[in-house]
C-alpha cells in the first residue's frame, strides 16, 4: 500500500469529542500517562500470581473509566477491602463497566492488544478499548512510514485505526506499534484533536466537485437471470473539510434504467468517522477510495444504464451515467462471472455497511482498477460447474478400467463431469500501450519531399531511429515475456450448490505506469481419472498501473 502517513512514526492520538465520568476536574488530558513511578501498587497481602493479576487488571480499569475514584482508593492496603470498594462502584456505575469488560475482551481476543491492561506503555491502545468498549469501526491496514532518526528511510508496518460512535461523543485513535529496533516504546507522543489536524491537512473548498466512479460485475442465477454488484466510489482528496469535520456523512444513491425507464433505485448513507481519521494522518489522500455497495438481484438480460450520485457536505457532490449490458462483455463464455475486485483489508464494525454477501460470503469491492506496483489485488469468480456425463467423457482405456473393476462409484455424482476445476489468474498486458504525451519522443525521419533525413536539429536521425528501434524490439520481447501467472487453485462446487468459489490474492510488481493490464481467470474441468475434458470458461477485467509515487510527510 502506498499510503503515507503524514504525521510520522508515532502513535497518532485523534479525539473529536473526550467525555469522561465525572466533573471537569475528573477530565486528563491523557487517559494514562505514563509515570516515573509505578501507578499501581500491589498490596502487601497479595500472596499469588493470579491476585496481583486481579488487583492489576482491575486497577487499570478504575482508573481509565473513573481516575477520580481511583486516587479515593489506591491507597486500599488489602486485597479484601479493595475487592469490596471496587464491587462498590462496579453497583453503582454498571454501564461502564459492562463497556469495559467487553472492551477488555475485544482487546484481548480481536485487537490482540500487546502486554496487558496495565501496561499502556506498551501498547497505548489498552486504554481507549477500556473507555469505549469495541470499536464501531476499525482498520488495520499496511502502511508505510518514516523511520525515526533513519535519515528519510521508509518501511512498512501496521497501523490501527479505531472509530468509536457514541451519545457522549465520537472517538478516534490511530496507532502504531513500534517496531524494537527503531526505537523504544517510552518515545511514542500524542498528536492534538482530529480540528487541529484537519485545519493544516484539509482545506474548506465551498462547492468542491466530486468525481464518483463505478465498478459493475455480473453473476449468474440457475433461473437465468443475474445478480449486480455496484461499486461506487470517489477518492478521498475530494471530500471538503465541512463533509469530513462537520457532516460526517457521504450520501449516494443508484438508479437504474432500462429504455429510458427506472427499473431500480437505492440509497446509501455513508459514516465517515473513522475515515476523516485516516485522512487525517494520511499523506497520499488521492490513494484512499471510499466506496458504496449496491447489490441488485434477479435482472433478466439486456441492456442498462446506471446512474450514481454522490454528496457530502452542501454542493460538495458528483454525478456519474454508465451503460451496461447483463450479463458482462468481459466473460468469454455463459455462466462464469465477472472478475470482481476485492478488499482483503477493508473497514469493519458496526457502524460499516455490507458489500456484497455472496454463498454467506461479505465481498467488500474495491472499487478502482488503478493500482501502484507492490500493491496487492484480491479477485472474486464464480465458475459453474460442468452438466455432462461422466460416462459420455470415457475413452476406451478408462472404460475398461471401469469394466475391470466392476464398480461405477470411482466417478461420483454421473450428474457432474468435472469431479474438480482448476482455476488459473494471469496478468496480460494490454497490446495498446498508454504513452503520456510528455514523455513521447518523436524523431522526423523524412522531409515533405519523402527525401531521407540525416541531420535534424543537431540530431543524427539514422543513429536516434536506430536507438529507437532497438527500444520496440526490447519492448516487444518483455511484452511476450509478461504474461505473468498469478495463482491457480484446485476447487471443488460450494457446498450446498453447483457453484465454484474463485478467491485469490497476488502482488503485482512488474508492471509499468499508465499501461493497461487485463487480469485472465481461466477456470478447466477435470474428470475423476484426472484427464482434462472439453470444457473450459474464462473471464477478464481491465486494471491499470499507476505511477509509484511516495510523498514522504513531515514531523
Amino acid at each position: 500500500m502506498s499510503k503515507m502517513l503524514r504525521l510520522g512514526v508515532v502513535i497518532a492520538l485523534a479525539t473529536i469529542t473526550t467525555v469522561l465520568p465525572g466533573s471537569a476536574e475528573n477530565r486528563r488530558t491523557s487517559i494514562m500517562p505514563i509515570e516515573k513511578e509505578p501507578l499501581f501498587r500491589v498490596p502487601k497481602d497479595v500472596k499469588d500470581v493470579a491476585d496481583s493479576s486481579q488487583f492489576l487488571e482491575l486497577s487499570a480499569i478504575l482508573y481509565a473509566v473513573d481516575s477520580m475514584h481511583w486516587d479515593y482508593i489506591k491507597g486500599t492496603s488489602t486485597m479484601e477491602r479493595f475487592r469490596e470498594r471496587i464491587a462498590d462502584h462496579q453497583n453503582n456505575h454498571p454501564e461502564l463497566w459492562l463497556t469495559a469488560m467487553s472492551g477488555l475482551e475485544w482487546a484481548k481476543d480481536s485487537a490482540h492488544c500487546q502486554g496487558n491492561v496495565w501496561q499502556p506503555e506498551v501498547d497505548a491502545r489498552w486504554p481507549y478499548f477500556i473507555r469505549f468498549g469495541p470499536p464501531s469501526a476499525y482498520w488495520s491496514p499496511q502502511y508505510q512510514v518514516r523511520v525515526p532518526g533513519g535519515g528519510g528511510r521508509v518501511d512498512t508496518t501496521v497501523i490501527f485505526f479505531n472509530y468509536w460512535e457514541s451519545s457522549r461523543g465520537d472517538t478516534g485513535l490511530a496507532a502504531q506499534l513500534f517496531k524494537a529496533e527503531w526505537y523504544p516504546p517510552e518515545s511514542s507522543s500524542v498528536f492534538p484533536k482530529v480540528q487541529q489536524i484537519f485545519g493544516d491537512t484539509i482545506k474548506s473548498e465551498f462547492g468542491k466537485d466530486l468525481y464518483p466512479e463505478m465498478d459493475i460485475a455480473s453473476f449468474a442465477n440457475e433461473d437465468g437471470t443475474y445478480d449486480i454488484a455496484v461499486v461506487g466510489w470517489i477518492t478521498g482528496n475530494r471530500l471538503t473539510r465541512e463533509t469530513i469535520v462537520d457532516q460526517r456523512e457521504l450520501w449516494a444513491e443508484l438508479k437504474i434504467f432500462r429504455n429510458d425507464s427506472l427499473v431500480w433505485s437505492a440509497e446509501q448513507t455513508q459514516k465517515l468517522g473513522l475515515n476523516g481519521l485516516v485522512l487525517s494522518v494520511t499523506e497520499n489522500d488521492e490513494d484512499l477510495s471510499l466506496t458504496h455497495h449496491f447489490t441488485v438481484t434477479h435482472f433478466p438480460k439486456g441492456e442498462y444504464e446506471a446512474k450514481l450520485v454522490m454528496r457530502g457536505d452542501h454542493n460538495n457532490i458528483g454525478k456519474y451515467r454508465k451503460k451496461f449490458p447483463v450479463p458482462s462483455i468481459f466473460p468469454d463464455n455463459e455462466g462464469i462471472s465477472d472478475v470482481f475486485l476485492v478488499n482483503r483489508e477493508p473497514v469493519r464494525g458496526s457502524s460499516v455497511a455490507e458489500g456484497l454477501l455472496r454463498y454467506g460470503h461479505n465481498q467488500i469491492g474495491r472499487g478502482s482498477h488503478d493500482f501502484n506496483a507492490g500493491d496487492t489485488l484480491s479477485l472474486y469468480v464464480e465458475v459453474p460447474m460442468p452438466k455432462e456425463s461422466h460416462l459420455d467423457s470415457l475413452d476406451a482405456t478408462e472404460w475398461a478400467y471401469l469394466n475391470e473393476s466392476e464398480s461405477q462409484q470411482y466417478f461420483g455424482d454421473s450428474t457432474y463431469s468435472g469431479n474438480w476445476l482448476l482455476l488459473k489468474a494471469r496478468l496480460e498486458p494490454d497490446k495498446k500501450k498508454i504513452v503520456p504525451s510528455d514523455n513521447t519522443e518523436v524523431i522526423p525521419t523524412h522531409d515533405s519531399l519523402d527525401s531521407p533525413l540525416l541531420i535534424f536539429d543537431s540530431v543524427d536521425v539514422q543513429k536516434a531511429f536506430a536507438e529507437m528501434m532497438r527500444k520496440s524490439r526490447e519492448e516487444k520481447e518483455k511484452e511476450k515475456q509478461s504474461l505473468h501467472f498469478l495463482s491457480a487453485q484446485v476447487i471443488r462446487a460450494s457446498e450446498g450448490t453447483n457453484t465454484a468459489l474463485f478467491e485469490s490474492s497476488f502482488r503485482v510488481v512488474d508492471i509499468e505506469s499508465g499501461r493497461k493490464y487485463w487480469i485472465v481467470v481461466t477456470a478447466e474441468a477435470y474428470d475423476s481419472f484426472g484427464q482434462k475434458l472439453l470444457w473450459e470458461k474464462t473471464t477478464r477485467t481491465p486494471i491499470r498501473g499507476k505511477p509509484k509515487v511516495i510523498t514522504l510527510g513531515g514531523f
